[in-house]
């Protein structure tokens, strides 16, 4: 038995704010490791955003983005990944990218 249950409608986007379609260049880093990895912003929210890397890989639960066009740092916890994508949850940052990407 689940502890906690939730419904979700199929195809209804379950995020509390909208998320951007965009395409900015970015950098993440995997909590643990000092390499600096490029890749790309698809969508972005104040709660989140969506991120392709260049090739298929597993990414840490907890990651640092860095958006270089908008001088943007915030730290999140990985929520999906499916080969060159995966989503990040904001826990840092979320008044300043509310500001920005609202």
């Amino acid at each position: 038995m689940l502890k906690y249950r939730r419904a979700y409608q199929i195809g209804r986007d379950r995020r509390p704010t909208t998320r951007r379609k965009v395409c900015l260049t970015a950098k993440f880093q995997c909590r643990g490791s000092f390499e600096w990895i490029d890749c790309e912003v698809i969508n972005i929210s104040p709660f989140g955003a969506e991120l392709r890397g260049k090739e298929p890989m597993i990414v840490s639960r907890a990651v640092r983005l860095q958006v270089l066009g908008d001088l943007f740092d915030a730290t999140g916890d990985v929520r999906h990944q499916n080969g060159h994508t995966f989503g990040i949850e904001c826990t840092s940052s979320r008044l300043e990218a509310m500001a920005r990407y609202s």
